[in-house]
């Protein structure tokens, strides 16, 4: 019955803790303008910065799940970043800020 309870708890906690670093994910911050890319193989690409190591706007030619971009506001996202073979996948967990510049 000990050994139950204790894999339960175990269990509840590791679920607990997925879910937790799902929900915070990485803070984006996404330039008002899009800018060409070419180098990429698509034409147009959001500039971002990762809030916790950039400090120049960096070409983003990925798509974000869930997000649609509106030129001339600068927007704040909470992101979750999955591995999909060789590439990451961006989805929107959040709009932290939307600002028109």
């Amino acid at each position: 019955m000990l050994r139950k309870r204790v894999w339960l708890v175990i269990c509840i906690t590791m679920m607990l803790a997925a879910c937790q670093s799902q929900t915070e994910g990485k803070l984006l911050i996404v330039h008002p303008e899009i800018t060409g890319c070419m180098d990429y193989g698509v034409r147009h690409c959001m500039q971002v910065k990762f809030a916790e190591t950039d400090e120049e706007w960096i070409l983003f030619p990925f798509e974000i799940d869930g997000f649609e971009f509106e030129q001339g506001y600068e927007y704040a996202l909470r992101v979750a970043v999955e591995k999909d073979g060789d590439e990451d996948r961006y989805s929107l967990l959040a709009i932290e800020s939307k600002t028109l510049r």
